[in-house]
C-alpha cells in the first residue's frame, strides 16, 4: 500500500513538472511569434513615407515610376516568384481580380531568365499594371520594403498602410 501512495505521489510530481515546462515551451513559442511578427514588420514601408524614386517597365511596355503614384490612391504589391507566400498572393489576386482598384501595380522582382517570371506574369496578366524588375531598377529602396510579399496603399505618393497581405491595407477590406 505504501508502494501505491509513493508512486501516486510520483506520478503527480511528474505531472506537474510536465504541465510546467509545457507552460514554458508555450510561452516561449508565443515569444518567438510575436518577435518574428516584429521583424516582419520591420521589413515592410512605413507609413507616411514617401515613395522614392525608381523607373520600372510594364509588361505593356509602358514606364511606370513614382510619378504614377504620386496622384491619387493605389495599390502596390511587391511579389517575387520564387517565394511560396508570393506564389499564394498571386492565386489570391486572380480570385479577387473584380474587387481589386482600378489603380493595382504588380512589381514581380525577378531577373529575366528566372523560369518562374514567365508563368507569374502570364498568371496575373489583365490584373492591374505588371511590371517585372531586377535589383538596379531601386523599387525595394523607393518603397521601403525588404520582404516578399509586400502590399502598400499608396495615396499622392505617401505609404498609407503596409502589410504582407493585399487585402489588409485596401480600404475596403477585400475578403481573403
Amino acid at each position: 500500500m505504501a508502494a501505491l501512495a509513493v508512486a501516486v505521489g510520483l506520478l503527480t510530481v511528474l505531472t506537474l513538472l510536465n504541465l510546467l515546462i509545457l507552460l514554458g515551451v508555450v510561452r516561449r513559442l508565443r515569444t518567438m511569434a510575436a518577435e518574428k511578427e516584429k521583424e516582419s514588420q520591420a521589413d515592410l514601408p512605413v507609413a507616411g513615407a514617401t515613395v522614392g524614386a525608381f523607373a520600372v517597365t510594364a509588361a505593356d511596355g509602358t514606364a511606370i515610376t513614382e510619378a504614377d503614384l504620386s496622384s491619387g490612391e493605389a495599390l502596390v504589391l511587391m511579389l517575387s516568384p520564387t517565394c511560396q507566400p508570393c506564389k499564394e498572393t498571386a492565386a489570391s489576386l486572380q480570385k479577387d481580380r473584380g474587387a481589386l482598384p482600378e489603380r493595382t501595380f504588380i512589381l514581380l522582382r525577378g531577373e529575366p531568365d528566372e523560369p518562374e517570371l514567365r508563368p507569374m506574369l502570364s498568371a496575373l496578366a489583365g490584373i492591374g499594371t505588371i511590371a517585372a524588375f531586377d535589383g538596379t531598377a531601386g523599387v525595394e529602396t523607393a518603397l521601403g520594403s525588404r520582404s516578399y510579399p509586400t502590399a502598400a496603399w499608396v495615396k499622392d505618393g505617401v505609404i498609407v498602410e503596409a502589410a504582407v497581405k493585399y487585402a489588409d491595407v485596401l480600404p475596403d477590406r477585400v475578403p481573403a
